[in-house]
């Protein structure tokens, strides 16, 4: 998307990636607006980076792992003018599946938000019914950015990507993320964790 919106894509060499400090420096020397990291990563960065270091950022987005709260919160006591965003989305749907403008009181249970454009999100129970709101559910995700399968694994692929009952298109499948997670009044999700014991 940088890019596309024509940007300049700032790549850390190897070594920077180790270092929250080199980072930190190469952040302010190129007067990067945007960045895409880790929310762990970002709370290192927030917690060492020098005062100032971080001034160019406009816009953060969190993505990979959980957002805690504490990293909101470090967030805007920071950087209070600059947007946080967290997303969430796995491999198999082309990664960004939802995402979340953050506020400065989403620290008790950070949302990862709702479905990203051309995609749609659903939460169902263990016999592939939808969830009321408020209650638990496992994540599927539809549209055209699901992958097709994993390669040469027939029987992982039609376990995990199957047909969208909730669909009038014959080829129209779900993507079966294994993510649980539940639904907000005003429409957002807040992410529950997985449903067996792979670490995310």
């Amino acid at each position: 998307w940088t890019l596309c919106a024509g940007g300049t894509l700032v790549l850390p060499t190897a070594e920077q990636h180790h270092d929250v400090l080199a980072l930190a420096n190469l952040i302010a020397k190129t007067n990067v607006t945007h960045t895409l990291c880790l929310p762990s990563l970002y709370e290192f960065l927030l917690d060492h980076a020098a005062p100032g270091s971080l001034a160019s950022l406009k816009t953060v987005i969190v993505a990979g792992e959980s957002c805690d709260g504490r990293v909101v919160h470090k967030h805007f006591a920071c950087l209070p003018k600059t947007e946080l965003h967290n997303e969430y989305g796995p491999t198999e749907a082309t990664v960004w599946s939802t995402v979340q403008q953050l506020a400065a009181t989403d620290t008790a249970a950070v949302p990862i938000g709702q479905a990203a454009p051309q995609t749609s999100i659903l939460l169902l129970d263990t016999k592939q019914q939808p969830v009321p709101v408020g209650m638990p559910g496992e994540i599927y995700i539809a549209g055209p950015k699901i992958a097709k399968g994993y390669r040469n694994r027939p029987d992982l692929t039609a376990d995990a990507f199957i047909a969208n009952p909730f669909s009038d298109h014959p080829e129209s499948r779900l993507y079966r993320t294994g993510d649980r997670a539940k639904q907000r009044a005003d429409g957002s999700l807040i992410f529950l964790g997985r449903i067996d014991n792979q670490l995310k």
